[in-house]
């Protein structure tokens, strides 16, 4: 189960009215709280969060409470109501926090934050269109050692985070065909083409992306070579993928 909390802070009145929000939670997050739903993502908040200001004057709460508002109507229903009360993250006993921790960030914000408890959980939060929130990765610090926290904004950001780091390949270390171990590294520019690698045993060998042919070392058997081409086109998306992911300066198209 993945968890996703509601970046709350990202909600401080910084839209100009009613109908300019209408217009964010029409295109964003009603097809992202729909996505969600349909398959068992669960969304935490925290218990004051409808208080938020939508606007300079006006909250999350009075937005919900627009009566004859077709916009709202589409958004409840959507939500199945169910959004509008548990999970709260900062509830008794709910909160991962740890207590004797000290969390910090470049921005003056409380101990019980939602960036701070994302930190503690799958480290994903959902933001609103904010200026002081438009990095896709938000850098938190726990008894000064950094931790991530990956930031979303549309459903496309969360397919692409669920496809490439839930995927098992993301580990370290994953086993493959014929008991080799897949491996790609961040710094990979020692070879002049992309590439992973296979290892078994005292066998290494770098396989280029997307051809899959052997750039250097070798196989523990030359036949070993088709059955690992076949696994690595089976997988060929999100190989590109995860590369694209781990060398940004370095991208390959995705056919």
């Amino acid at each position: 189960m993945v968890d996703i909390l509601i970046n709350d802070l990202s909600l401080n009145g910084q839209y100009t009215s009613f109908k300019e929000f209408e217009q964010y939670i029409r295109d964003n997050l009603i097809p992202f709280l729909k996505y969600c739903d349909e398959r068992n993502l669960v969304l935490y908040k925290k218990t004051d969060f409808y208080q938020r200001k939508v606007t300079v004057n006006k909250s999350f709460n009075d937005f919900l409470h627009q009566k004859g508002n077709p916009v709202v109507s589409y958004l409840l229903m959507a939500l199945k109501k169910r959004f509008f009360s548990k999970p709260f993250w900062d509830e008794e006993n709910e909160s991962k926090i740890d207590a004797n921790a000290t969390y910090t960030y470049e921005l003056e914000i409380e101990k019980l934050c939602c960036l701070f408890e994302a930190s503690e959980r799958d480290r994903l939060v959902y933001s609103f269109s904010n200026s002081n929130f438009s990095e896709e990765y938000i850098k938190i610090y726990k008894n000064n050692q950094e931790i991530i926290v990956r930031s979303i904004f549309n459903i496309e950001d969360l397919k692409q985070e669920l496809f490439i780091v839930r995927n098992p390949l993301n580990k370290s270390t994953v086993l493959i065909p014929l008991q080799y171990t897949f491996k790609m590294y961040q710094n990979e520019d020692h070879h002049n083409v992309p590439h992973f690698h296979v290892i078994k045993g005292d066998y290494k060998a770098s396989i280029s992306i997307p051809n899959f042919e052997v750039v250097v070392g070798s196989l523990q058997r030359q036949t070993h070579l088709k059955d690992l081409q076949e696994w690595a086109e089976q997988n060929k998306e999100y190989i590109i993928h995860l590369w694209n992911k781990k060398h940004p300066d370095k991208l390959l198209n995705i056919d």
